[in-house]
């Protein structure tokens, strides 16, 4: 007798709860689009439920109904038709639906268009509405539908949410710096010289449901040419020179300490064994080098601004060869013929990056180091949509 009275309790609600009651489309997301906002690739309908109809006498009845479904969709480039198969689960008050969702639609000047999805739950057709649903092609765009308040004496309240997202991003963010590798400065001869480097550093980002996912990074040099001021006074050049580690003094000298001094060979404790496992990692390399090479970014993203932080120690080292222009006449202070420096420089690593396809951004800096030269140069940052 149960199953009996609750097979007819639910093909009751089923031809009341789902006959088209929902009216009043409300599209939240209504300012115009530009080509860059407009979504394309693999995105996800998604639906949520949540309203309640009360019934009158003598049932008396107060249906509460709950539920979420999505249908996973490949919007085209233009205008074009759409289809999409997906799932929804709906619990009401004593009874569930639960199955797939069919939906034909078509893209048109950057909306999806599209009759109300037909749903299926045992068999049976559950959504038989024929509202024309509209939602505009952009990230998170919402339409709401809200039910009749008064229908054959059944009273609902509550909404119909339809939200379109993009499960899965990727974004490429390139970062290009270029700036002065000083080599020699402050003479009667000349103010400075040195090279100008120019770097990229590529960072192919994946924002899932949202949220910052992963990121994986290259960084490579792009170009390194000679400068001077004034401009004849010496031809500079990128030399090629032995280096330990990244080409500081202190890794020099650690890696010193674990070939000669005492207290290494061997390791009188357990701290000074770790620091020689842990010096001895550094190795040789010649400039020019950048650093690192291949490396993974974190980030978090709030709203369409991504904070990007790269690896602490992000940057390069280069050997400059400068050599004075034989046509310079002497001074009272005997100009330097040639000289051959190493510089190491960090570059920047926290960036707030819009991802939007096509954005970009450029300053300039200047940085002073200790006992170093001043370096002045420019980043620009640039943004695309990978999918």
């Amino acid at each position: 007798m149960f199953d009996l009275l609750a097979s007819r309790l639910i093909r009751k609600i089923s031809a009341i709860v789902y006959l088209p009651m929902m009216a009043g489309i409300a599209l939240l997301a209504t300012a115009p689009l530009s080509a860059a906002e407009n979504l394309s690739g693999e995105v996800l309908l998604e639906e949520t439920v949540d309203y309640q109809c009360s019934y009158p006498a003598p049932s008396n009845y107060v249906d509460v109904v709950k539920g979420q479904g999505s249908i996973p969709l490949v919007l085209p480039d233009k205008d074009g038709p759409i289809k999409g198969k997906g799932q929804f689960v709906h619990n009401g008050s004593g009874y569930s639906f639960a199955g797939p969702l069919f939906l034909e639609g078509q893209l048109q000047e950057g909306k999806l268009i599209f009759p109300f999805p037909k749903g299926y739950s045992g068999n049976q057709q559950v959504y038989n509405r024929t509202d024309i649903v509209t939602i505009r092609a952009e990230k998170n765009a919402t339409t709401v539908l809200h039910p009749e308040p008064d229908t054959q004496g059944v009273r609902c309240s509550g909404n119909f949410t339809w939200k379109l997202t993009k499960p899965k991003e990727r974004w490429r963010i390139t970062i290009n710096d270029q700036g002065t590798n000083v080599a020699m400065t402050g003479s009667n001869t000349v103010q400075e010289a040195g090279l100008i480097v120019s770097t990229e550093r590529i960072v192919d980002v994946t924002i899932e449901k949202g949220k910052f996912k992963n990121a994986k990074g290259t960084a490579r040099f792009v170009s390194m040419k000679g400068y001077s001021v004034p401009s004849d006074v010496y031809a500079c050049k990128p030399a090629a020179t032995a280096i330990i580690g990244t080409g500081t003094d202190i890794e020099t000298e650690r890696l010193d300490q674990t070939k000669w001094a005492k207290r290494f060979n061997p390791p009188k404790t357990q701290q000074d064994a770790k620091l020689k496992k842990q010096w001895e990692t550094l190795k040789k390399a010649n400039t020019p080098l950048i650093f690192p090479e291949h490396y993974s970014a974190q980030g978090k993203l709030i709203g369409k601004v991504l904070a990007l932080q790269l690896p602490e120690k992000s940057g390069y080292t280069v050997g400059i060869y400068c050599k004075l222009n034989q046509s310079i006449s002497p001074s009272k202070t005997k100009p330097v013929t040639e000289r051959l420096d190493i510089d190491r420089a960090l570059l920047d690593r926290k960036f707030q990056v819009t991802l939007t396809d096509g954005w970009h951004h450029e300053e300039s800096w200047t940085v002073k180091n200790p006992g170093r030269p001043t370096r002045n140069g420019t980043t620009r940052i640039s943004v695309k949509a990978l999918e």
